[in-house]
């Protein structure tokens, strides 16, 4: 998987793999692309594939659903759906990612860190979840901040 740093130069990265539907209503990916798409568009790859991008906003029609986004409307940088933010353990400070979750079936949510944007590591050895419910997954580093030091995180999903 390969991903870009935001045209804000921040240097969080989100890199999508897949995307899910709208709280409350537990649809799975294909029930969400009926839901989003008239029926002539569903006969082609190019806007209806769980990977495309018909929006053209960097986010495919997966990462579109497992986060709420309308897939027909491109976001913008400063209305993202994920929140990044330090948080304090101890006296040292440590990224943390925070996602409102949609209820899609059959879609996971990860998320990744990485020193270099090249090795990205997940689970109890590289970051701890903070809350992980039906509507908001939050998890931090496990590296704490240091000056100089740089620290990057992202959103995987996958159907």
């Amino acid at each position: 998987m390969t991903g870009q740093i935001n045209n804000s130069g921040s240097p969080f990265l989100i890199k999508t793999a897949s995307s899910g539907g709208a709280a409350g209503t537990a649809l799975n990916p294909e029930q969400w692309l009926n839901k989003h798409f008239e029926p002539v568009e569903l006969t082609g790859d190019l806007i209806t594939d769980l990977g495309a991008d018909p929006d053209g906003d960097g986010r495919d029609n997966l990462m579109e659903v497992a986060v709420g986004l309308d897939p027909n409307v491109p976001q913008v940088e400063w209305d993202e759906p994920y929140t990044v933010s330090f948080k304090e353990v101890s006296g040292f400070y440590y990224l943390n990612l925070t996602v409102n979750k949609q209820a899609v079936q059959q879609v996971s949510y990860r998320v990744e860190v990485s020193g270099d944007l090249t090795n990205w590591m997940s689970g109890p050895d590289a970051t701890a979840t903070l809350i992980d419910d039906v509507s908001t997954l939050s998890v931090r580093d496990l590296v704490a901040f240091e000056a100089g030091v740089a620290r990057f995180s992202r959103l995987t999903v996958e159907y």
